[in-house]
């Protein structure tokens, strides 16, 4: 004897439904409030629901019985006269077995119940567990999502500190340097030596903020396309430096070219970091590989990727350790061995790359870091040269925009102290209406974020005012329209924190001072 449950918040509607299936022989258990159901469901053949309820609907229920280990097989019917195609749809996809309209004659429902009980349960158990793969790597991602957003904030704050710290030693360096003849010897040296040692850990700060971006994965990126059997095979042996005598690097390269969209220098760094950790993670020595191969169409994806693998005999991890591996800060080393970011920023890189990274790794078995990305199918068109941007003029005229005062006075600084002229706004707005008033504009220094106007958009409207000024850009929080190839192909990009010839190296190229300019 069968035994079915029926689930209804209205009485009248339950009573009618529970009499009909009773009628057919079976035992029927009538449950009106949705929310008891799944306990009532336990043991049942068979859930007879309707969809529209308050408190849990029927797609609520749905959920509930599929996550209890007592319910999750029990098939699962809708009874309901709100049964749209939508309805249908998400049905299906929570594993309902069948939707009835509740207008149709009373045997369609009968005969519903007694196809489900005939097939029985109504999800395998491999199903099941790829839901439950599904749902995993959902969180997993919104985890990693959640924490680039809040690394790629943290690490803008900190790069504008950065700047304005590099600009000030700089400043500081120079008038001791000029100063020299007025102090003494010693006084001068250990000064400009406790800069250079200010300098210094401010380059690593800056280096631990560059890694947080890539995994924020805005880290400033120049994408072009690059066949990756020939980048791995001509910078082997860059690869290959560090390493253990005992490690030795192993290439399977793929015999056809690999083309992929991909800033080369970003991915040699993001393959250096995970060599490193291949080669530490076999401290007896050993054997890293580097496989290269063309990927199998699987579900979504066609065949179009490519694939670059890198595999370690070492002594692997645990699905605990590799599930938060890439996650920013986490390392099983001690603090004095790093910082847990390489494995962070290889990831930030790749995926900026609109690539994917996957690890796989058991203890005592080694680790397989797989990663994939896109091939580029047609050619794609290198931008054209940038046009010379010489003005007529022997000053040219800057045009500054930065909503942080400390870099809007340094950039300012360093552009009058090499002999141009500066006009300086604290965010896109205000240096626009500066151009629209301006004589002359040789070139727009703006930083990308900013209230009001950022700074692409601020590029956008000045050239539709001054068509054809150079922009340089100046950040440490490149947003996604740097790194997509919708930078113009005139436009530069200096990374913060900087240094005065990082600024006056790149105007020199778009607007430079006449040599009359830097002789007054």
């Amino acid at each position: 004897m069968s035994r079915i449950v029926v689930v209804d918040d209205q009485p009248a509607l339950l009573e009618a439904t529970a009499a009909l299936l009773a009628s057919a022989g079976h035992t029927v258990t009538a449950v009106a409030d949705p929310a008891a159901a799944a306990d009532h469901a336990i043991g049942a053949d068979v859930v007879v629901s309707e969809l529209l309820m308050t408190g849990v609907d029927g797609f609520q229920l749905a959920r509930l019985l599929r996550r209890r280990a007592g319910t999750r097989f029990v098939p699962l019917i809708f009874y309901s006269a709100h049964c749209d195609d939508e309805a249908r749809l998400l049905a299906a996809a929570l594993g309902v077995r069948q939707v009835i309209p509740r207008g149709e004659r009373p045997q369609a429902l009968l005969e519903a119940v007694g196809r489900a009980l005939h097939e029985g349960p109504a999800v395998s158990e491999d199903v099941l567990l790829a839901e439950q793969a599904a749902v995993q790597r959902r969180h997993h991602t919104e985890r990693i999502d959640s924490l680039s957003r809040m690394a790629r904030s943290v690490a803008h704050e900190f790069n504008n500190i950065f700047a304005a710290i590099e600009g000030y030693l700089t400043f500081a360096t120079e008038t001791i340097e000029s100063a020299r003849a007025d102090m003494p010897a010693d006084a001068a040296d250990d000064a400009l030596t406790d800069l250079r040692r200010c300098g210094q850990g401010l380059e690593r700060a800056a280096q631990l903020s560059n890694r947080l971006l890539a995994f924020g994965r805005y880290d400033i990126a120049r994408a072009e396309p690059t066949d990756l059997c020939e980048l791995v095979r001509a910078r082997r042996d860059t690869l290959a430096d560090g390493l253990p005598p005992g490690v030795q690097l192993v290439l399977d390269p793929w015999p056809t070219p690999l083309t992929v969209r991909v800033d080369p220098d970003q991915l040699m760094v993001a393959l250096q970091h995970l060599i490193t950790n291949a080669a530490e993670a076999m401290p007896a020595g050993g054997v890293c590989r580097i496989g290269l191969r063309p990927a199998l169409p699987s579900g979504n994806h066609p065949g179009d990727r490519a694939h670059l693998d890198i595999s370690d005999g070492g002594r692997g991890m645990t699905a605990e350790t590799a599930e938060h591996a890439v996650e920013p800060f986490f390392s099983t080393k001690s603090d004095a061995q790093g910082t847990g970011l390489g494995l962070t920023q290889a990831h930030g890189i790749i995926t900026q790359a609109g690539g994917e990274l996957a690890l796989r790794s058991e203890p005592g078995s080694g680790t397989k870091v797989s990663i994939t990305l896109p091939l580029l199918n047609a050619p794609v068109e290198p931008p054209p040269p940038p046009s010379d941007r010489r003005g007529s003029r022997d000053v040219p005229t800057v045009l500054i925009a930065d909503d942080d005062e400390d870099l809007r006075f340094i950039l300012d600084r360093i552009c009058r102290k090499a002999g141009y002229r500066t006009l300086t706004a604290g965010d896109g707005r205000e240096a626009l209406a500066v151009a629209e008033t301006a004589d002359e504009i040789a070139c727009l220094v703006t930083d990308v974020q900013m209230p009001l106007m950022d700074g692409r958009e601020l590029a956008d409207r000045l050239r539709t005012l001054r068509p054809g000024t150079p922009v340089v850009f100046v950040s440490g929080y490149a947003p996604a329209l740097l790194n997509e190839g919708s930078l113009a192909p005139d436009a530069r990009v200096v990374k913060k924190p900087f240094t005065p010839s990082d600024i006056l190296d790149v105007l020199s190229e778009v607007a430079p001072v006449a040599a009359a300019a830097h002789a007054s």
